[in-house]
């Protein structure tokens, strides 16, 4: 192959993997151009005379983070129980650092007023990875990792292996 010939092929190949790319922009993406781009900035940083007008943050703050993964788990524990045994059983999540708890809540059986937390599973944020590990719970009250799933960045996905649970390992 003749050094022209190597370089319109290399030309080729990148013209394909940029256009490739452009492509394969996720829907998250677009929403996020469309509807957050103009408060939060290209990057998440917003521009610092919007943000310190309507008081937005950039969408790698913490406290950003935190509340929209805590929101999504909120919301799975809500769909989780039905009304009508709310009486009979709660779940809810506890806060501790990086690390969120999913936890069943029942009423003693000799002292209804009072209710016996049982841990179902704990969900922890690598700050360097960038990502959530889902974690199990022995009988020895001892947390693992759950072998099922790598980390991912997007709690969603552990949260349905969490209601799924093809191992029993959760709910039992």
């Amino acid at each position: 192959m003749t050094k022209s010939t190597r370089s319109q092929v290399a030309l080729a190949v990148v013209v394909c993997l940029a256009s490739a790319v452009g492509f394969a922009q996720s829907s998250g993406e677009a929403t996020y151009k469309a509807k957050c781009q103009s408060c939060h900035g290209a990057t998440g940083t917003p521009n610092p005379g919007i943000a310190k007008m309507m008081g937005v943050k950039a969408v790698s703050d913490p406290d950003i983070k935190k509340l929209t993964v805590d929101q999504e788990i909120a919301a799975f524990c809500e769909r989780k129980v039905p009304l009508r045994v709310r009486d009979k059983v709660r779940l809810v999540h506890q806060w501790r650092g990086s690390r969120v708890t999913m936890i069943e809540q029942r009423p003693l059986w000799d002292d209804p007023i009072r209710w016996v937390d049982s841990p179902i599973a704990q969900f922890r944020y690598d700050e360097h990875q960038r990502d959530w590990t889902l974690h199990w719970r022995d009988r020895n009250q001892r947390w693992h990792p759950y072998d099922g799933l790598p980390g991912l960045r997007s709690i969603s996905r552990l949260l349905t292996e969490v209601d799924k649970d093809p191992t029993g390992i959760f709910w039992g």
